[in-house]
């Protein structure tokens, strides 16, 4: 009998990059999916864009799709042209976390995911599509990610973190080598769902804001020091830094959230998928 097929989408992401390094689907024959083609790559490469209505159906029955693109996008995906029996997608936990912001732009991410989020299960549940959406709390893998590693990258140049208000809200950062095995547990668990669901993943670790950054402070080998900023003189100063080419992956709703709690019950998946992460920035 031969193996089954898997089809992954946004291979080159965080977590797309973890799966393939730890070689953690060698049993399956696995595809992926690129805009294009070049004439050096895999076989095992399709070419498929997620923006485009003209792709060519895809004559392969995957028995998983692993979806790791932006999850507005799915609808590209969820049509006549490629056929898979089993979903893991990935969400957002800010659908949760910051469904009361101020913020104008986390209010239209709030409901560009959950918009995404109902009408993924809905046609999942129309093909008949076993569909598994996990939302994630802040992922990192130092050195590619755009949340701790920009903080790392700040703290290692400057050697120190600006204090702008409270940083008592509570984080459960969470690698993206721990979603991959995530994604392995599920498929090897066998699991079956009744209809689509969604599950909160973090880290195993809950910690403030202040404790996150006190331990990147320290994984840099850099001596602890946080200097009082007046929040809208940051804000004023950010605005300034960045016309000029500076800070550009620094954000101000980053500084602004640090006393909003961003954590999780997370025992769900830890008894369904036997996920157990590892604590924050330690092998």
């Amino acid at each position: 009998m031969g193996k089954s097929n898997i089809l992954i989408v946004g291979s080159n992401s965080l977590v797309g990059k973890s799966l393939k390094s730890l070689n953690l689907l060698s049993g399956f024959d696995i595809y992926k999916t690129s805009r294009s083609i070049s004439k050096d790559v895999s076989n095992n490469f399709i070419e498929f864009d997620l923006k485009r209505n003209e792709n060519k159906k895809i004559n392969i029955d995957f028995e998983w799709c692993i979806y790791l693109a932006d999850l507005d996008l799915i609808d590209g995906l969820l049509n006549e042209k490629v056929k898979f029996k089993n979903l893991i997608a990935f969400s957002t936990s800010s659908v949760l976390t910051k469904i009361h912001s101020s913020h104008k732009k986390d209010q239209k991410l709030v409901e560009r995911f959950q918009n995404a989020e109902e009408y993924t299960k809905k046609k999942c549940i129309e093909k008949g599509i076993q569909c598994f959406i996990f939302r994630p709390t802040m992922i990192y893998s130092i050195g590619s990610d755009q949340n701790i590693t920009v903080i790392s990258n700040f703290i290692k140049k400057y050697k120190f973190f600006p204090r702008i208000g409270s940083y008592s809200g509570l984080r459960q950062p969470v690698s993206s080598d721990c979603l991959a095995k995530l994604i392995s547990n599920v498929i090897d668990s066998g699991s079956q769902l009744d209809s689509p669901e969604s599950f909160q993943v973090a880290g195993k670790e809950t910690m403030t804001f202040e404790e996150m950054i006190i331990r990147i402070f320290k994984y840099n080998r850099v001596k602890p020091i946080f200097i009082p900023v007046n929040k809208a003189f940051f804000g004023f100063m950010l605005k300034i830094l960045k016309y000029f080419g500076f800070l550009q992956n620094i954000s101000f709703e980053m500084i602004d959230h640090a006393s909003m709690d961003f954590n999780f019950d997370i025992s769900e998946v830890i008894d369904k998928f036997n996920f157990n992460p590892k604590e924050f920035l330690k092998s």
